[in-house]
């Protein structure tokens, strides 16, 4: 979900996996350097237009193929992390892994919306109503998120202190080791979508 923790769990996630060669791939970070380099401002409408663009010119998927291509190349890593899987067609690529594991963090609508407002990691989130923010989440890239965190191997509530989330976060990785999921290249699909 937006604004649901998902970069402070994954600081944490790296903190008790620590040992392990963990790589990050974010859409948004994709989608942010192509709208740089277009000239265009960081707002969720303009990354929304621009996965529109991408699908235009490479069919739909587009960008989900690129974030697997993007993994494929990541041949030194013990995990690698996709930060932002938010269309069943992210699914669709990442199943295609071997060891791969759905992780979806989520919080309380008004606590995430408090939180975007705070980061404004997209230029419209600043003064953004709960309104608005509600109907976001209805948007071709978010649409999907709460259907996908529901076919998830494990889930992340960080509606609670800071302390709750670590709880959840090193659970997880406890569950990566005792599993021995590590041994060999582990990819977290939508670690947080």
């Amino acid at each position: 979900d937006v604004a649901a923790g998902k970069g402070t769990s994954i600081k944490i996630f790296l903190e008790a996996m620590s040992g392990c060669k963990i790589i990050t791939l974010s859409s948004s970070d994709v989608l942010l350097e192509m709208l740089t380099e277009k000239g265009l401002e960081p707002s969720r409408e303009n990354f929304n237009k621009m996965v529109e663009q991408l699908q235009k010119n490479g069919g739909p998927g587009a960008l989900s193929r690129l974030m697997g291509n993007l993994i494929l190349e990541q041949v030194e890593s013990d995990i690698v992390i996709w930060d932002g899987v938010r269309l069943w067609l992210d699914v669709g690529i990442i199943e295609g892994f071997n060891r791969a594991m759905l992780v979806y963090v989520t919080a309380d609508v008004s606590i995430r919306h408090q939180r975007a407002m705070k980061r404004a990691a997209k230029s419209d989130e600043a003064n953004i109503s709960l309104e608005q923010f509600i109907k976001n989440e209805d948007l071709p890239t978010n649409r999907h998120v709460k259907n996908i965190g529901r076919i998830a191997d494990f889930t992340i509530n960080n509606s609670l202190e800071l302390d709750s989330l670590k709880r959840q976060v090193e659970r997880l990785a406890k569950k990566l080791k005792e599993k021995n999921l590590v041994s060999s290249r582990q990819v977290i699909k939508g670690f947080f979508p």
